[in-house]
């Protein structure tokens, strides 16, 4: 996929409280994203593509240690966490084109592509290009850890569908 570059973001982003996970002071609460579908978050690109998450998952916003929430609030870019989490979830995300809205597809995204949207969606949305470029490299310090767990919960449950038919 080439880079699209973002430039607006669309929709409403419905979350509800699902509990906590972790421990101090990573410990967060995990919230449920259900999409509006009468408002779905959608971020328009250049060229006229689409972008949106999935339509159901969990997220924790942005995964930000509890003593830097002073600086950086998890859900100051909710927007665009909630896209990055999703792309993280599944290695997928939806696309389709605005001459055809109504065909979206599903498509494999790398974990560079995310946290490049990420950091370009984070600007677009009110962050400074400081923020932007912090989260950016906070993500690709760590974002592995998150990338490779979500992998192996995500062929977890392939496996678990496969073996209960």
């Amino acid at each position: 996929m080439t880079p699209l570059v973002p430039v607006r973001v669309t929709g409403r982003v419905p979350l509800d409280p699902r509990g906590r996970r972790g421990w101090w002071p990573f410990r967060r609460t995990i919230w449920e994203y259900t999409a509006d579908p009468a408002d779905p978050l959608t971020i328009h690109c250049d060229g006229g593509w689409l972008i949106s998450p999935d339509k159901h998952f969990e997220t924790d916003g942005g995964s930000i240690p509890r003593p830097l929430w002073i600086i950086y609030d998890p859900w100051t870019w909710a927007a665009a966490f909630v896209v990055h989490d999703s792309g993280y979830e599944g290695r997928t995300l939806w696309f389709a084109h605005e001459f055809a809205p109504e065909r979206w597809e599903e498509r494999a995204v790398t974990r560079a592509e995310m946290d490049g949207l990420l950091r370009r969606v984070v600007r677009l949305t009110g962050g400074t290009l400081v923020d932007s470029r912090v989260i950016y490299r906070a993500v690709r310090l760590f974002g592995w850890w998150a990338w490779s767990m979500r992998a192996r919960a995500s062929a977890e449950k392939a496996r678990k569908r496969l073996r209960d038919g």
